[in-house]
């Protein structure tokens, strides 16, 4: 047997190992405030550094483990229409509202997507393109990340 089927039985293996220990129940369901569209989001993140919540829930409650292919692409399409003028604005003034906003979206996403196993690694992928020419150094950038992580 090649050396890369290997390593694809032992991925393959402890994914469902994963799959099959989980505790944590989760609701199979996108919630419907994930599919509210991006003008919802662009304004519950006005409210960062503070808990942003569409409705009550956090943006990271928008990523599902058991979301189907329409819900992870509806997810990562109205996060990208938020997250790609966000980009466009805290180039422009790296220590503004506009690159909070983008830190704690990204930490959100970072905080939804940690255990979903890579369903969402396109979503995320395309996301952080958005954050090639940000400075995600600048203190604003940063407070927002680390509330996100903690309460997105």
């Amino acid at each position: 047997m090649p050396a890369r089927h290997g390593v694809l039985i032992a991925v393959l293996s402890a994914s469902l190992v994963t799959v099959g220990c989980g505790k944590e129940e989760e609701d199979p369901k996108l919630p419907a405030v994930c599919s509210a569209g991006p003008g919802q989001v662009r304004a519950a993140l006005m409210g960062a550094p503070g808990r942003v919540t569409i409705e009550g829930t956090p943006i990271s409650n928008c990523f599902i483990r058991a979301a189907d292919a329409a819900d992870v692409q509806l997810v990562g399409s109205t996060l990208l229409a938020v997250a790609a003028p966000l980009a466009e604005r805290a180039q422009r003034d790296p220590d503004g509202d506009a690159a909070l906003q983008l830190g704690y979206l990204i930490g959100a996403i970072q905080r939804g997507t940690k255990s979903k196993q890579g369903i969402y690694a396109e979503s995320v992928r395309r996301l952080n393109q958005e954050l090639a020419n940000v400075d995600r150094r600048t203190s604003s950038f940063r407070r927002g990340e680390k509330a996100g992580n903690t309460s997105g």
